[in-house]
């Protein structure tokens, strides 16, 4: 048994990602996302619904059709339950996503030593796990890394039934983690649906023992998105108005764009890694192997329709890295002889494969940016207000005793201003501002103070 023998390797390869990802999550700001993802949560533990509070830290007005609302409940009713034990915090959301995150160590090491046979997992878990762009989302209340952990699983699950001759039972699992991470963030379903179809076209082929598990798994995975709209939603009216708001959201995910090549081509471990996927597949033609190009493919495609968040772009790096793994295993044995020569590959292997992690770093990480928030909530705090409007919930995390209203959709038109907005004072910034000025006149507000990218109006 894997658990006897290796156990306590991977046990300490665990603990390091998760102080890594504990310490990330320290260090990162509260960005838009997130903290709109947390205030969801707040709203489910507080009352039950799942909706997005419009009043902070009261709870008077909602929304239950919020484009917020993109993360599932696979992440929101557990993060709720966490909460009711252990009391409201933002914080605490954090380290519930990095607790899952740092079970990415057990997938990469057992998928590694599974179907991988040629090289050590430690490249692969260097490769996809240990590097900057992990530790930033891997550390935020945001679904897309913990979705992609439910898709691997399911995947090997699904592997070890087909190739490894494990008992049937391990279709359900695999089912029950694709469940998972439509459940999780939904948009994931087209892609995997793709998948599952092409493999069933695949095996019709050759081996028609699968066909039927594989309709099974592709023809019983909407039932997951009909959980995620049965939980959320009380009427069919409801649904329809939360499915018209959400046409700006999906459009990200059909929209050509110039973002999702440069993402790509500063990620060297995506491009190399599908080279070396396609490079295996001619030479040894294994059918895992054609199952994850296929796979693999989807997701660029996907990634490409999309507008390219690096998030989003997380999903293309593991299956990647464990091709790529196997090309550095060969060049760290076979050409790297000496530890000079063993440094020196090191050296280049690191500034290729951290090409971006510095720039990443700047913009995600950024250590000045919580300094900033905290100054801008002392600063909002000594102003001696009460309450105001405000579309950067960033802020919220950082205030105390002030009562905030927002909204998850900012006003695009004075019209819309003035219906929705009855506050006096109003918080305005990087994420909103732009559509306000656009909006309102210089006569309808006096700007107080500046500070830090953040305003603060004065309404007339």
């Amino acid at each position: 048994m894997w658990i006897n023998k290796e156990f306590p390797k991977i046990l300490i390869l665990w603990v390091i990602v998760l102080i890594l990802l504990s310490l990330a999550s320290l260090i990162t700001p509260y960005w838009y996302d997130d903290t709109g993802h947390s205030l969801v949560v707040y709203q489910l533990y507080k009352t039950g619904l799942w909706a997005f509070p419009k009043e902070y830290p009261n709870l008077t007005e909602y929304e239950i059709n919020s484009t917020m609302i993109s993360i599932g409940p696979a992440l929101h009713y557990p993060a709720s339950w966490v909460i009711s034990i252990l009391g409201w915090n933002f914080y605490y959301l954090k380290l519930y996503v990095v607790l899952i995150n740092s079970f990415w160590v057990f997938i990469i090491y057992k998928f590694s030593k599974d179907f991988f046979h040629n090289h050590s997992p430690i490249f692969a878990l260097i490769l996809s796990i240990f590097n900057v762009q992990f530790m930033v989302y891997g550390s935020q209340y945001i679904g897309e890394v913990v979705m992609s952990l439910w898709i691997l699983w399911g995947i090997y699950c699904q592997f070890l039934v087909i190739f490894k001759n494990k008992p049937p039972y391990f279709f359900v699992v695999s089912q029950i983690c694709f469940y998972a991470a439509i459940l999780t963030k939904e948009y994931i379903a087209l892609p995997l649906g793709l998948y599952l179809f092409f493999s069933w076209i695949y095996w019709s082929y050759y081996q028609k023992k699968w066909l039927n598990p594989l309709l099974f798994q592709g023809l019983t995975l909407p039932i997951a998105s009909l959980v995620f709209y049965y939980l959320h939603f009380h009427n069919i009216t409801d649904f329809f108005l939360y499915w018209n708001l959400k046409k700006d959201y999906q459009a990200e995910f059909l929209h050509l764009s110039l973002e999702p090549f440069y993402f790509i081509l500063k990620k060297p471990v995506i491009l190399l890694g599908f080279i070396a996927i396609l490079i295996k597949v001619l030479i040894k033609k294994k059918s895992w192997d054609i199952f994850l190009i296929i796979f693999q493919t989807l997701l660029i495609i996907f990634f490409l329709l999309s507008k390219g968040y690096d998030r989003l772009g997380w999903i293309l790096i593991p299956i990647s890295a464990f091709y790529l793994s196997e090309w550095v295993q060969f060049l760290w044995n076979f050409v790297a002889k000496t530890s000079f020569q063993k440094g020196v590959l090191g050296l280049i292997l690191l500034i290729i494969f951290s090409q971006n992690a510095v720039n990443l770093f700047y913009w995600k990480v950024q250590w000045n940016k919580n300094q900033n928030l905290k100054l801008l909530a002392s600063k909002i705090q000594s102003f001696h207000i009460d309450h105001f409007f405000t579309y950067e919930v960033e802020i919220i995390p950082y205030l105390e005793n002030i009562t905030i209203k927002t909204t998850s959709i900012p006003p695009v038109s004075s019209l819309r201003i003035q219906t929705q907005l009855k506050e006096k004072y109003f918080l305005v910034g990087e994420y909103a501002k732009t559509e306000y000025q656009n909006t309102w006149k210089q006569t309808d507000y006096i700007k107080i103070w500046e500070y830090a990218g953040y305003e603060m109006w004065k309404l007339k």
